[in-house]
């Protein structure tokens, strides 16, 4: 089927009588928390989750949509009369969310519209892509578009803390041919990067007077606050009051210091600022440390925390080196000892092994031991294939934007399915965010921060992307069995 002037005008008008919806819908979702929890009875993900998918598959059901639950690891929505058809394309986002951490203005689960926003956690990340996703298939069968494949959306449960879902996912036999992930940035991502991961443990123990150290809840989101609990001695007490700017309060029998960062995904580190490293620079520059060891395994942490392109970790002085992301999104004590999360996004020219050898190879030498250190490869989906130049022009022509096929410093469910690239939602264009600095102050209304919000403006744009984009593959791809 081509796409036609006319078309367009009827996807266009569907869109605008339907989009008001599809926000209401986003909050519906965003009223769950569905923090992916392993170790919940609740098998696989917790009871968050799985109420996060119950919700979808009814929302789904509730429009005429037939429903496939996978063991609560994935929920496919489908239209049952195009099941006979030969070929399949997907469009994936998942229902997970990070927890929402500290310092929100707006409430984090209550799923609200300002002006042009949907506000909450899992907004933009991915509950109101995923819903999208939804309503591209609903479009297609409302409109009558009959394609030569099929089209399903999908909602994983995990994707924010390992993606099982997508591993479970991909040993089915029903896969679509083509997936779609709704999880990145336009115009479309060929590849993501290389991720060398885990966590570093101080190998002595910290002295008695430091009580508790935490900062972060989520390995892949940069923390914006971070508190460290010391022993209240005479001496403290004095050192306290002579450094008046310090954030701290008594509370006991110990001094507890405040730290403040700029949170966000760790793929964008570099507009981040890590609490846990402001913590420990400021408890170090205000020398509240009575134990010369204690200062010298915090000193060494800093700077492993506080580096956003892992310069500390002396990897070389190649431009591709110098292009990684880098960053710490928990710490705190175990038995008495420093331990903290490692997480470096590596260019796909890259290798990531050779990464993480000299992470674990510094950090030894400055006192740490590594804990549960491993790679996610990257993946590459070579951008001269049809798929990847049919999506990337329809993109150009919905947005009138001159943009080229992009590498994703994030990592999303296409790294762990087969014949599978991320596609939008995010539109690199500042005009489909209307208001935003007045809504939200710096650090606060991206993915991973506090106040996470979805403009609807671009989630309108990135739903006429999606519906004219499946249209486009069914003339010029899979017919000519060219998806992969």
């Amino acid at each position: 089927m081509k796409l036609t002037t006319e078309l367009e005008k009827r996807i266009d008008r569907w869109v605008d009588e339907h989009i008001e919806r599809l926000a209401e819908d986003t909050c519906k979702l965003i009223r769950i928390e569905s923090v992916s929890d392993k170790t919940s009875d609740v098998k696989p993900f917790g009871q968050g989750c799985r109420d996060a998918l119950a919700k979808y598959i009814e929302l789904g059901e509730a429009y005429g949509l037939k429903a496939h639950n996978y063991e609560n690891y994935v929920a496919k929505l489908f239209v049952p009369e195009n099941r006979g058809k030969a070929k399949q394309i997907g469009l994936m986002g998942h229902l997970d969310v990070v927890p929402a951490g500290e310092n929100w203005i707006y409430p984090p689960y209550k799923g609200i519209i300002k002006g042009d926003w949907i506000i909450g956690r899992g907004s933009q990340d991915n509950k109101g892509p995923c819903l999208a996703a939804m309503y591209a298939v609903l479009c297609l069968r409302d409109l009558g578009i009959d394609l030569q494949y099929d089209v399903c959306a999908l909602a994983g449960a995990d994707e924010e803390a390992g993606m099982a879902d997508a591993e479970y996912y991909a040993r089915q036999p029903d896969i679509p041919d083509l997936i779609l992930v709704t999880d990145s940035g336009f115009p479309i991502c060929y590849g993501e990067r290389g991720i060398a991961r885990g966590w570093l443990k101080s190998r002595r123990r910290l002295s008695e007077n430091i009580v508790d150290l935490h900062g972060g809840s989520a390995v892949n989101q940069i923390p914006d606050t971070a508190e460290i609990a010391l022993r209240m001695t005479p001496s403290l007490k004095e050192r306290w009051k002579a450094a008046p700017s310090l954030e701290a309060r008594q509370a006991g029998e110990t001094l507890v210091v405040t730290g403040r960062g700029r949170a966000g995904h760790i793929a964008s580190s570099r507009e981040t600022e890590n609490a846990v490293g402001v913590l420990l620079r400021t408890v170090l520059e205000a020398g509240l440390l009575e134990d010369p060891a204690d200062a010298e395994i915090l000193s060494a942490a800093e700077k492993m925390i506080s580096s956003r392109c892992g310069e500390v970790f002396r990897l070389s002085d190649a431009a591709e080196v110098r292009d990684v992301r880098c960053g710490c999104g928990i710490a705190g004590l175990e038995d008495g000892a420093l331990k903290f999360s490692f997480n470096l996004r590596c260019p796909v020219s890259l290798d990531e092994r050779r990464v993480l050898d000299q992470v674990v190879r510094y950090g030894e030498q400055a006192g740490f031991e590594p804990v549960e250190a491993g790679v996610l490869p990257s993946n590459y989906f070579p951008k001269e294939r049809p798929v990847i130049q049919i999506l990337n022009r329809v993109f150009n022509a919905v947005t009138g934007l001159a943009l080229e096929p992009q590498v994703f410093a994030a990592g999303t469910h296409a790294r762990k399915l087969p014949n599978a690239v991320a596609y939008g939602p995010g539109i690199p264009e500042p005009s489909y965010y209307p208001g935003k600095e007045a809504l939200f102050p710096q650090g606060h209304g991206d993915c991973h921060m506090p106040d996470e919000a979805q403009s609807i403006p671009a989630l309108k744009e990135a739903l006429r992307i999606y519906i004219r984009g499946v249209i486009a593959l069914d003339g010029e791809v899979l017919t000519k069995g060219e998806a992969t």
